[in-house]
């Protein structure tokens, strides 16, 4: 009888990207660098900021604050109106370094994912040569800064790789660089933290309560009342203590505190439905300017379509007006399709039963479902034409292969390009 292989340990890295749209901006504009900045709306109007440079982050600029208070706290805040397209271009380009390393990779957003790096040591190096590997790749082929978090699970390596961000002031004191300050025996390099399995909670102990992923305020102020101002004093309490004061939420609360948490990436789900969106930086009422998003957003849809080997028989347009007044409107098509311009006519079909420029639009969406495999056509001129479009398509896809989804544009989306919207 064959004895069991021993199972490896499991090595789960995250990859943050630092600022990732003010770095994203600077690149475009190197005057703004060393300068507070903000990626956002007119602070005149509701809009808020998608991303704060660490500069701003020093007066207490953040994400998701209303513009018009950020500007209150930082009056020099140069602020930048966000170019969707340049940030999906460099995410395309992090995200195909990534492949590199590990086939098993979860994107959880444009700016961050978790790499499952087990039993990769032989071919790639220990971790922390990985992680500083992959790190530094990043930077010199996007010129953008990342962190990275190694450890034997998702919730450690995610919060290692908040740890191994820039210190946004060295001289804050209390639990905030108390934190700093013991994570700095886990840096293997400038932005690589790698906690060994069974230091979890040795790593976690002095952060503070908010550090913990799904803490929010309200959480935070209560343990905080409580006396519990640091993960350490939180998992040193029994599991059934901490239950008690939070019920269910109170169990998860516990294991988070002591360094437990999954190990399993969400890759390679089979597709349901396949969309693509855009929140306005300010509400949009032009029409063109709508009718051209959905262009570009019908090509990324059709393309993921084509790279995944799907046909799509309904094509759904989603539209939120200001005050988030969010309407969606569905179209089954008579054949199913993974052509562009078929999914755009459905789409812009489906504008038209809508109020877009007529009231002012947040957020439009372009979507497809009803996914199948691809279906021989009987018809045979109606096949010839298909083939004739299918090669069109596939050149324009190869192109882009190439040299880069902007490479090459079609249809309405030139309107996007005349000037960086």
């Amino acid at each position: 009888m064959t004895a069991a292989r021993p199972q490896l340990p499991t090595v789960i890295a995250h990859v943050d990207m630092n600022t990732f749209f003010v770095s994203v901006e600077r690149l475009m504009d190197p005057a703004w660098r060393d300068q507070p900045v903000a990626v956002g709306g007119d602070p005149g109007g509701r809009s808020v900021v998608s991303s704060a440079s660490y500069e701003a982050r020093l007066y207490g600029v953040h994400s998701a604050m209303p513009m018009s208070r950020a500007v209150r706290l930082c009056p020099q805040l140069v602020i930048v109106r966000p170019h969707f397209h340049d940030y999906q271009r460099f995410h395309d380009q992090v995200q195909a370094i990534l492949q590199q390393y590990t086939p098993t990779l979860e994107m959880t957003s444009i700016d961050e994912g978790y790499l499952d790096l087990t039993g990769t040591e032989a071919l790639l190096g220990p971790p922390a040569q990985v992680g500083l590997a992959i790190r530094r790749r990043i930077l010199d082929e996007t010129c953008l800064p990342a962190s990275i978090g190694i450890s034997a699970n998702k919730l450690v390596s995610k919060v290692a790789s908040d740890q191994a961000k820039p210190v946004i002031d060295p001289r804050l004191e209390g639990p905030e660089s108390a934190g700093v300050r013991a994570a700095s025996p886990f840096l293997v390099g400038e932005g690589v933290l790698v906690i060994p399995a069974g230091e979890e909670a040795r790593f976690l102990a002095p952060l503070p309560i908010s550090n913990i992923p799904g803490c929010g305020k309200v959480t935070t102020a209560r343990l905080g009342k409580m006396g519990y101002l640091t993960i350490g004093q939180l998992a040193a309490r029994p599991e059934g203590e901490v239950e008690r004061l939070f019920g269910e939420h109170g169990k998860s609360l516990w294991r988070r505190a002591n360094g437990i948490g999954s190990t399993k990436l969400t890759t390679g789900r089979e597709r349901k439905s396949i969309s693509k969106e855009r929140t306005f930086a300010e509400d949009v009422t032009d029409r063109d300017r709508l009718r051209a998003v959905l262009h570009q957003q019908s090509d990324e849809v059709g393309l993921t379509l084509r790279r995944k080997g799907f046909w799509a028989r309904t094509v759904t347009v989603k539209v939120r007006y200001a005050g988030f007044e969010t309407h969606t409107h569905s179209y089954t098509l008579p054949e199913p399709t993974d052509q562009t311009e078929d999914i755009f006519t459905a789409a812009t079909r489906l504008l038209g039963a809508t109020e877009a420029g007529t009231r002012p639009v947040r957020l439009i969406g372009v979507g497809v479902s009803n996914l199948v495999k691809p279906q021989v056509q009987e018809d045979l001129f109606d096949q010839a034409q298909r083939s004739e479009a299918a090669r069109r398509t596939a050149a324009l896809d190869d192109i882009r292969q190439r040299f880069g989804k902007d490479s090459i544009v079609t249809g309405e989306s030139v309107n996007l390009i005349k000037k960086r919207v």
